[in-house]
């Protein structure tokens, strides 16, 4: 799933890239225009497998219309840090979206965040997030040129250990 799809071009990449088995992609946003703009790119675009599928859906990210341990990977590039600057329901909406994001990940299943936020700042956030949870999130610094990325993971506690 990708968690706040807006007008990224990583699901026409995903779409495109991933042949060798298939994969069912969920583009997920608030804004009904980002999935009518992602269908249409993915209409453009040639799909890498033929049996990979796209679902896109419209939704609060913080209220996730998904059954628990319905995805292996979900992936945020932003969206935490879109509702962070609600300086009122920010802190909250976000807790929500982690733990939602949690919730709707199988065992072993992956949640991925991509941010330019320092982990001094974000760490404790998420780590709050899924407290409870027995895993934490760990991150990897991305720089690329003059810009610093991270990627925070966290991987969900599979049943058998």
């Amino acid at each position: 799933m990708d968690a706040g799809c807006g007008n990224s071009d990583v699901p026409s990449f995903l779409y495109t890239h991933c042949t060798e088995v298939p994969i069912e992609l969920h583009l997920v946003d608030y804004v009904s225009e980002a999935l009518h703009i992602q269908n249409n790119w993915l209409r453009e675009s040639q799909q890498g497998h033929p049996a990979t599928s796209v679902q896109c859906v419209q939704c609060d990210l913080t209220r996730l219309p998904y059954m628990p341990g319905t995805f292996h990977l979900v992936l945020d590039k932003g969206t935490t840090d879109a509702l962070l600057k609600d300086p009122v329901a920010g802190v909250q909406r976000s807790h929500k979206l982690v733990s939602g994001v949690v919730d709707v990940l199988q065992p072993g299943g992956v949640f991925a965040q991509l941010t330019d936020e320092d982990p001094d700042s974000r760490l404790g956030l998420l780590e709050e997030a899924v407290r409870g949870t027995g895993t934490m999130f760990t991150f990897t610094e991305l720089t690329t040129g003059h810009h610093q990325y991270f990627l925070f993971q966290y991987v969900k506690e599979s049943l058998v250990q």
